[in-house]
């Protein structure tokens, strides 16, 4: 429950949630939860941005004509009959990356206690850590004895409905699962003509070439050829490339000294990196944290190991940049655009005009997921469900 529930009516049938208070009533800085029976005065708090969320108790069906009456046309879910697609996330801002690692990092923990099966009465079995200094030796163990692991959250928070419903999406991979989901795009159409290039994507335009790092000798992903090099890896090198009119120029590395290469600024993305908590925030070699793409395979089926683009933590319009060049693959297929179809690829104005295309020539020059997995990774492990679409 949140810090504050106050009652708006007896039935209470409505739930509205606000992580920053209500201004209205005096409650700032804490979770509130506002219970009301009053439809309209729901609908209003929701629209006009009182409150973040709108729950309905009871499996009380709200209205389309309830909803629309009172000006709201946006997408709106009844619990029992419609999930919306969009992921739900903690959201912290750009310019503290640490800060960033720290809640991503307690956010994982819930999920490796789960697979782990530490609960909030055992809460004490999980490992300590030193990543974020001494006196958060505890952190992890601290969270899961206030809200328990991602399952106990799951179930005491969600209806019976909404698991029975949900196919899955949420479940832990265990070899089966699909892997890859295609977040929301939002309103990319929104034209910043103004949004300067980050340094990085202004000296990528200075020198005409990416600097992309790969460990050879990776079947499937970075193999030699008798022309240079193919393989996963190197299509999603030459799809970010692609993304900003450039070529990229591959720098073979090993695995240890492409994040030295990575850190020192000597490669603008490492490809192939794996994303874990460690790299996240204090990469073993380093010292430093980087920032990883959203994987694009997820080793065997016994194996915990994802391969994803690895950047700097000093970028961020650069860090947003690779990945959603990532995600527009996994969008792709998705809504079955491929490479012979990459005008289907929405426009993309949220980096200025100049990176309009950004989505299309990255499908142009490489394809969609599909495609890309098919041509290279396909002959040595077959896809399935391991990397398959949610």
């Amino acid at each position: 429950m949140g810090d504050e529930v106050f009652q708006q009516g007896t039935r209470t049938p409505f739930l509205l949630l606000s992580l920053m208070g209500i201004p209205e009533l005096g409650l700032e800085g804490r979770l509130v939860i506002l219970e009301t029976d009053e439809e309209g005065f729901a609908i209003d708090a929701f629209m006009n941005g009182t409150c973040n969320v709108m729950a309905l108790l009871n499996a009380r069906h709200l209205a389309v004509q309830s909803v629309r009456s009172r000006g709201y046309f946006g997408e709106y879910a009844n619990g029992k009959t419609e999930l919306l697609p969009e992921p739900h996330t903690a959201v912290t801002r750009a310019g503290d990356a640490h800060f960033s690692d720290f809640v991503n990092a307690v956010l994982m923990s819930l999920q490796f206690a789960r697979s782990a099966n530490i609960t909030q009465e055992t809460a004490d079995k999980f490992p300590e850590t030193e990543l974020f200094g001494n006196e958060h030796r505890a952190m992890f163990q601290r969270a899961i004895q206030v809200v328990g692991n991602f399952n106990e959250i799951r179930f005491r928070s969600l209806s019976q409905s909404l698991h029975a419903t949900s196919g899955g999406i949420s479940d832990l991979n265990n070899g089966s699962t699909g892997l890859l989901y295609p977040f929301t795009l939002g309103a990319i159409d929104t034209d910043c003509k103004d949004h300067p290039l980050s340094d990085t994507m202004l000296a990528i335009k200075a020198s005409g070439t990416i600097r992309c790092g790969i460990v050879l000798n990776r079947p499937g992903f970075v193999s030699s050829t008798g022309g240079g090099v193919e393989g996963m890896d190197v299509d999603f090198c030459q799809a970010v490339a692609a993304s900003l009119y450039r070529g990229a120029d591959l720098v073979t590395a090993g695995v240890t000294d492409g994040y030295q290469l990575l850190a020192s600024g000597e490669l603008d993305i490492l490809a192939g990196g794996t994303w874990t908590l460690d790299n996240d925030v204090k990469e073993p070699t380093t010292g430093i944290g980087f920032s990883f793409s959203t994987p694009y395979f997820y080793g065997y089926s016994d194996s915990e190991d994802n391969f994803c683009l690895a950047t700097r933590q000093d970028d961020h319009d650069w860090i947003s940049f690779v990945y959603w060049v990532v995600m527009a693959t996994i969008y792709a297929e998705t809504n079955d655009i491929g490479s012979h179809s990459s005008h289907g690829m929405p426009e993309v104005l949220v980096f200025g005009s100049d990176l309009k295309r950004m989505f299309r020539d990255a499908i142009l020059t490489v394809g969609s997921y599909a495609e890309i997995y098919a041509r290279n990774v396909e002959p040595f492990i077959p896809r399935g469900n391991r990397i398959g679409m949610c």
